[in-house]
């Protein structure tokens, strides 16, 4: 069965990201600090201020979403369909309702970015066979 409620909105995209992105704990991504304070919110995303560097850090820093204009949730539907479903890049820019360069250039861009998703997916695919 399709997960489609993970898709509906921005905020449930990011609470899948928040689990997986930090399943260990959070620490920080510039300095690898595990001492830190929620900092207010970013968008739908939680802010976090590190005590030992003062730096603030959201969900999506250090992620290949960070400066991505496409929303999450169409990033986690592109991710899922192409493989789930085994779709083409030339299909996403379609189904999900972005540019074809857009599509191209996040696939070729590197192939590192569909690559580093294998844990969102099989956090996806397990979702799908527990419902």
């Amino acid at each position: 069965m399709f997960p489609i409620k993970t898709f509906v909105s921005e905020r449930r995209a990011a609470n899948l990201l928040e689990q997986v992105r930090w399943r260990d704990g959070v620490y920080c991504p510039r300095c690898r600090g595990e001492s830190m304070i929620r900092y207010g919110s970013y968008r739908v995303f939680q802010r976090y201020l590190c005590k030992d560097c003062d730096r603030t850090f959201n969900d999506q820093t250090g992620t290949i979403f960070e400066h991505s204009a496409v929303e999450l949730k169409k990033w986690f539907l592109a991710v899922y369909m192409y493989i789930r479903f085994n779709t083409s890049v030339r299909l996403l820019d379609v189904e999900i309702d972005v540019s074809y360069k857009t599509s191209t250039d996040a696939s070729s861009a590197s192939y590192e970015r569909w690559t580093r998703l294998d844990s969102i997916s099989k956090v996806l695919l397990r979702s799908t066979n527990s419902t």
